[in-house]
């Protein structure tokens, strides 16, 4: 009934000259199409149920540029049209796809910035105007109240949950 769609690996913001198109293709399979076949896999049942809750990873990099490198941000900018597309195919029928937009998250894929002497760490919670890394349980609560019936009329959209980032 509940589907969330939270594989994803960083590209190194490599830009365009500096990305192999193995490594775009990488990230993409991973970021993106992953969740397409997850969606494709499941959502025969749920519509055979008449109901049905998609949550969907995307990024603070999904919504504007510079969260991580072209490959990384050109897959979950398609997330959410994934997640907007999905919804409006089947809101009628009973399913629910919505998706988030994390910032920084203190999560093993985030290591590499507190490695050593954790400076980038230290940058990005001085850039966040919450000036920390938000925990994954904060993610995790968010998702819980996603997939409740309390959040049944939210559909197709992307809830930040980046500290302020975006604010900015």
């Amino acid at each position: 009934d509940i589907v969330c769609n939270t594989a994803g690996v960083l590209d190194g913001y490599q830009t365009v000259t500096d990305t192999a198109l193995s490594a775009w293709q990488h990230i993409l399979d991973v970021d993106l199409t992953s969740q397409f076949l997850m969606i494709k896999a499941l959502l025969p049942g749920m519509l055979a149920r008449g109901h049905g809750v998609f949550i969907n990873m995307s990024s603070i990099a999904g919504l504007v540029g510079g969260g991580g490198g072209v490959a990384y941000t050109t897959a979950k900018h398609a997330v959410i049209g994934l997640t907007k597309q999905l919804d409006l195919d089947y809101a009628a029928k009973g399913i629910r796809a919505n998706a988030l937009a994390p910032g920084a998250i203190n999560t093993p894929m985030n290591a590499a910035d507190f490695a050593g002497d954790g400076k980038m760490a230290a940058w990005v919670a001085q850039e966040t105007p919450a000036k920390r890394w938000a925990k994954p349980e904060e993610v995790a609560q968010l998702s819980l109240f996603l997939a409740s019936d309390a959040a049944d009329y939210i559909h197709g959209t992307v809830i930040p949950i980046d500290g302020g980032w975006l604010e900015k």
